[in-house]
Parts: C-alpha cells; structure tokens; sequence
C-alpha cells in the first residue's frame, strides 16, 4: 500500500515540489507561534527546518489530499518523508551532477539555454496565473458569471486539430542524443532576476488573445472597464505578499517584497528544471546509450522477446476457449493485438472500410421504405426491404457524396473529386442534367488556389447564373470538395500503382529509401514509411512480393480513410488494425448486421474461382462495396486470422532460457522484425515490443517508470548507508495537518 502511494506521488508532485517546498510559500496560512527556524532534519547536504517542513507537507496536501480518506495517518505520514526524502535526495544529486564552467567542469548534465527560456516562461505564467486567480476571484465576488469574465480569464476550448493517417514512429526517435555542452548557460544571477521584474510586470497586464497562422501572437492591451479589477486583483496579490513577509520578519517595502518572491519562484523553477534535466539524463541518454554495461542491460533483445513471451502465452491461455477469444477479439473496436488465434470451426478478420453516408434526402427515402426497422436484425428486417434499399440507393449513387478532407490529404496523395456549391433550397432535388445533387450544384468551370483556400468559379445553366470572378472561401458551407464511391475507388487504383512502383524499387534494391523521398522536391516525404516497410522486408529476407502488395494496398487504403471516409476514427492501432469480424453467419459483434454480412461477402470471394482468376495485383486491391443503415461501405480485408499465431512459432526452438541462449533470442527477434502489427502498418512486432519494454521503463504520463524509480532506490539506499540522513525531531501527521488547516 505505501508503495501504491508513494508512486503516484512521485509522478503528480515532482514539479510542484520544487516549487513550493522549503520556501515561505504565500499560499500557507501563516501564523508566527508556526515559524520555526530549527533544523528537524539534514538530508545530504540540505537543513530542513520546520518551517520548511510544513511548507512541504503544504505542497503534498494540496496535490494529494484525495487519497488521504484510502490510507490511515501513519502511512500518509510515513509516505510523505519518504517522498520529501527522496525528492530533496534528487535535488541534490541533480546540482551535483550538474555541469558548472567555473565549479564543476565534470559535470555531465547541461542547463541550456532553451532550458532558461522553459523556466523563465514558467515563471511569468506562474504570476500570471496568480493575479488571474486574484481577478477571477473579484468577479465571482461582484456575482459576474463565468461567461461574462474578460476574455483571457475563460477557460479556452481546446481546438480541434485536423487528423490524418500517421505512420508509426518509435518513442525512442524523438529523442535527440546531442551534445547538449555547446549550449551550457549559467544561472541567472539576482541582480539578472530583478532586472526582468519591469517586463514581468509589463507581462501581467497583457493577453495572448489570437495566434495566427504562423504561430505569432496578436495582443491586446487591457483598458476600459477591466483595468480597475486587473489593477485590484494586482494589488490584492502583493498585499498578500506583505503580510506574508512582515510574518517572516522581512522587509515590508513594497519592491522588495516583489523582489524576494520573483527570486524565489525563479529559484524554485531553476531547480526543478535541473531534475527534470537529471532524470530525463538517466531515462533517455543513460539507458539508450549505455545499456549494454552489464548490470545496466535492461533495453535488449532479451527483454523484447521476455515481453513478446508474455503477452503470447497470455493470448494462449486466454483463446484456446471458442468464446474467451470472441471476447479478446471483438473488444475495444479491434485494438486488440491478438498474437495466438483461436482454432475453431469459425475464424475471425479484420476488414478496413470507407464510408460514404446516405444524404439526408436518401436517408429520409431509405426509412421510408416498408419494413424499416431501426433494430437493424436480419429477423425483423425483410429481404425485400433491403432489395428495395439498394435499389433506391443504386439509382442515387452518384448523387451520394462525401466531403474530402483536405487537410489529411498529403502531397504524395492523389485524389479525385470535384467542386460543389450547396444551395439550401436544392437540398430535396437530384438533377443530374443541371449538375444539382441534392443542393450540391457541380461547379465545372473553376480554378482553386490552395495556399489561399479560394476558388473562383463560373457556371450557366437553366437555373443558375453567375457572373465570372467570383471568389468564394473554402467553407463548409459555401464549396466544398466533394466525392463520389466512384471517384473514391479510382484514387484507391491510382494511388497502389504508383507507390507499388515505388515501394518495389526498394524491395529490388533498385533506389534506397532517400533517393525515392527527395523525389519532385520531397514530395514522398510524408509516405517515407511505405518505403521504410519495403526496406525492413529486404533487410529481413521476405521475398514474397505479395507480402509488399498487401501492404502497399492497405497502406493507400488506410490514407484515403482519412481522407474521404465518414465513419468516426478512432485511435492508431484500432484503425490500422481494421474492425475485427467473425466467419460465422448472423455473428455481427458490435458491429451493424448489414456491415457485418458484406464484409463475409468479401472475404467469400476470397474462395471463389472468380476471385482466384484474378492478378495477383488485383487480388491485392481488391474491394467490394455494400450497403448498411448507414450508407455505401468500400470493404477491403486487411488480416485473417486462420492460423494459430501470428508468426510462426513452432519453428522456433523451445528453449525458454532467455538470458543464456542467445540463438534463440535472436530467431524470435527476426521472425518478430518480419511481422507488422497489421497490413496497414509500417510498425512492426518488434517495434511493439520494443516501445512496450521502453515505456515500462521511463513511464508514460499517467504512470512512473521502473527504471528511474530503482535508481532512487539504490541511490536512498547509500544515502543511508553513508548515514547522509538524520531526523532530529519527526514531526507526527496530525501536527502536520493541523498547522496548514
């Protein structure tokens, strides 16, 4: 249980620490019979006074007093040393660590200068958050509502960013093992800290409020009818800082009152960047460099196939029973990564699909028709309802469009479709002879500008005249790129024969992978992946072509989800993944009957002569299109699962011995290097793997790591050991939370 705690402390509070701990902090209610400058306890090199102690219980009981009702006072207590401990142990070992010109040239951290600029910037937003707490409190008093605050006192929505198809990048490419020593800067001095105060003041009384494009910030000087509170909430913040230090015995006087709290929250940020510094150090630098030093060889091959292992024989044990594995299979929409299969009489696949949505019209029509049911079973809707419906929605097919979302859309990405005008008054009407799709006139006549998202245009016919030179923006409710099934099959067909093309001069060994990414100025930048996944079957001897055209033509697929379909997309692996089916008929999982039944019409063909005539190119593209409730469905299947694994293991020699046998590691590190997770991606078993043992070890940002906290361990160890920690005088829970309640 005290671990369970301690680690969760560990991750919510490293930062806050740093700045409130050992530090006076004005947001304690102060009381001088509390100020005590007695030493309690020593921890390395650092007195800890009493007041400094409450000070840090302060800081952990404003982040974590919501576990407080799980545990009893002594291991809330017992938790808190620890974690004061240890946090101040890091501290120390950080500075120490830290690479000084003048005082420790061997040194092998470096506080850089875009480190200065993190903790500066950090600085200024603390103050701005203070007054605007201050400000926001003032209006809450006056009984002003939320809504009716200053601009830059609302909470701002998060903007919805444009999604797109993303490869697969390992964790660990992000990291940028540099030489961090040419860009060393020293520590702002105090007198440097004061000279700042006049444009931090400055800051208090601006607001972001727009960035353009370019990410520059537009501001906007604070006036009229809000200046008063801004200027209140100000001077209620410094009064605050006064009180604070005439309780301290400190000078009153207004600009060193500022003074001394500037210097303190920048020596607080100064210090936590240092440990941020420290850490990141040992989990990326440290453990990505020098892993292979004996007793630091935690990120191997070995640990791969361990985690491999792991998780195998875990899907073994959980799907040799027909119904646990329908369970692992259909959960979370097919994010599953299933590396043992079920052998059954029914197997189960994956499929990708695109969805090109009914119009509102066509939908109206659809359940209008007898024998609609929206309970979507075979049983309650007849099979002349859904003759009828694909009649109806055969004859409209070209009048079923879909926005094309031109933000995914890649250079090296070919799309079809054409521009349409909505008129509103259209919107019940289907005229192909005057290009009216239901209220989606087809503009013919036009020219686009891309970097200005404006098109001009010209169209005559019986119903519309308009004069030439018009310009209209590009806005979902004026013009709009817009697609038919038609025109989202031949970009599928154009997209696979170019980058087949492509990807095959790789596998041949013809180019490498940057000749093809510089062509027509960088233009296959953004698809170097496809190439890369080429490369990777090369490098590990898969000679089978189909191999690449399968992925070639789940990889174009997977773009052009992105950027025409209109189901709802879900995360990276559950995407690529596909949506996970059963064989057997009437089973749909989750998923609508209709789209459930037409993706085992697909997978039929698959043992149809008809199917089995056609080209090994057209195999690998291969799709059909159905209708469900929702509309028209381009189906392609991605992944059968009719064998017992997902790589061959039976060939594998069965020596668990791990540490010793390195023959076998290395056999399951290539068969796990020739598998991707899925067709449609360049992510392959061992990446998985490898990112998994990774994150395990540095934690993620809901969790800590492993590999840190045993280095803590070790450290706390010797600190004990070399009798670097002394209590003087515990002081017990309850007088803790009684002096800051």
């Amino acid at each position: 249980m005290k671990k369970k705690i301690f680690s969760i402390i560990l991750s919510v509070c490293l930062f806050f620490c740093g700045l409130f701990a050992f530090s006076g902090c004005s947001l304690m209610p102060e009381d001088k019979a509390k100020i005590n400058s007695k030493v309690v306890m020593r921890i390395g090199n650092t007195d800890i006074t009493k007041t400094d102690l409450i000070n840090a219980f302060y800081t952990y009981y404003q982040n974590n007093s919501n576990y407080f009702a799980y545990y009893d006072s002594e291991t809330i207590e017992s938790s808190f040393y620890t974690w004061l401990t240890v946090k101040t142990m890091v501290d120390e070992l950080s500075m120490e660590a830290l690479y000084d010109a003048d005082n420790n040239s061997t040194g092998y951290i470096y506080y850089t200068d875009e480190d200065a600029k993190t903790v500066w910037k950090n600085v200024e937003d603390y103050f701005y958050s203070q007054i605007s707490t201050n400000e926001k409190a003032l209006y809450a008093a006056a009984g002003v509502e939320e809504e009716d605050y200053p601009t830059w006192l609302q909470d701002e929505e998060d903007e919805e960013t444009a999604k797109a198809f993303e490869a697969y990048k390992s964790p660990v490419s992000e990291i940028e093992l540099t030489d961090r020593s040419a860009s060393a800067v020293a520590k702002l001095t105090n007198e440097q800290v004061y000279a700042k105060i006049d444009a931090l003041k400055d800051n208090l009384f601006k607001y972001v409020v727009s960035t353009d494009d370019e990410g520059n910030e537009t501001k906007a000087d604070i006036a009229g009818e809000f200046l008063p509170k801004r200027n209140q909430a100000y001077a209620n913040y410094m009064q605050g800082l006064i009180t604070n230090a005439r309780a301290n015995g400190s000078s009153t006087e207004v600009n060193d009152v500022l003074k001394a709290e500037v210097l303190r929250i920048y020596e607080a940020y100064y210090k936590s960047q240092v440990s941020v510094i420290f850490q990141n150090y040992y989990t990326q630098e440290y453990l990505l460099n020098y892993n292979d030093q004996g007793d630091k060889a935690t990120l191997n091959d070995s640990a791969v196939v361990a985690a491999f292992l792991d998780d195998y024989y875990k899907d073994m044990q959980t799907n040799q029973v027909g119904n646990k594995y329908v369970s692992t299979m259909t959960s979370s929409d097919g994010a599953s990564l299933v590396l043992y299969h079920y052998q059954g009489t029914a197997y189960y696949f994956s499929v990708q699909h695109i969805l090109v949505k009914f119009s509102d019209y066509i939908d109206e029509q659809v359940k209008d028709l007898p024998y609609y049911s929206t309970s979507n079973t075979q049983s309650e809707q007849s099979a002349s309802f859904r003759n009828q419906r694909a009649a109806l929605v055969d004859g409209h097919s070209e009048a079923m469009l879909t926005p094309v979302n031109t933000d995914a859309q890649k250079d090296s990405i070919v799309t079809f479709g054409n521009y349409y005008y909505y008129d509103a008054e259209k919107s019940n009407v289907w005229d192909t002879t005057n290009n009216i799709y239901y209220g989606y006139v087809k503009l013919s006549d036009y020219t686009y500008d891309p970097a200005t998202k404006t098109i001009t245009y010209d169209f005559t016919n019986d119903n519309y005249v308009t004069s030439s030179g018009l310009e209209i923006t590009h806005e979902s409710n004026e013009v709009k790129l817009m697609a038919t099934k038609d025109d989202i099959l031949a970009a599928y067909e154009a997209n696979y024969a170019i980058w087949l093309d492509l990807a095959t001069q790789v596998f041949d060994g013809t180019k490498t992978v940057e000749e093809l990414v510089e062509l027509d100025d960088g233009k296959y930048e953004t698809v170097e992946y496809v190439f890369e996944a080429a490369k990777n079957y090369k490098d590990n001897d898969v000679t089978d072509v189909k191999v690449l055209k399968n992925s070639v033509s789940s990889y174009v697929f997977v773009e052009l989800e992105w950027i025409y379909s209109g189901d709802s997309l879900g995360n990276e692996v559950s995407n690529k993944i596909g949506y996970v089916v059963s064989s057997m008929s009437g089973d749909s999982g989750n998923w609508s009957i209709d789209f459930a039944n037409g993706a085992r019409d697909v997978l039929g063909d698959f043992d149809e002569a008809a199917y089995q005539a056609l080209s090994d190119d057209e195999k690998a593209i291969y799709t059909k299109t159905v209708i469900s409730e929702f509309g028209y469905h381009i189906i392609k299947v991605e992944n059968i699962y009719n064998t017992p694994s997902i790589i061959d293991m039976a060939s594998v020699t069965a020596d668990y011995d791990l540490a010793n046998n390195s023959e076998y590691v290395a056999q399951i590190i290539k068969l796990l290097k020739q598998k991707t997770i899925c067709s449609a991606s360049n992510e392959t078993l061992y990446n998985y793997f490898y990112d998994k043992v990774y994150s395990n070890l540095v934690g993620t940002s809901n969790s800590s790591g492993t590999y840190f906290l045993s280095l803590e361990y070790n450290w706390l160890h010797q600190y004990y050991a070399d009798k670097k920690i002394e209590t003087f005088e515990r002081i017990g829970y309850d007088e803790l939370l009684k002096s800051i309640t």
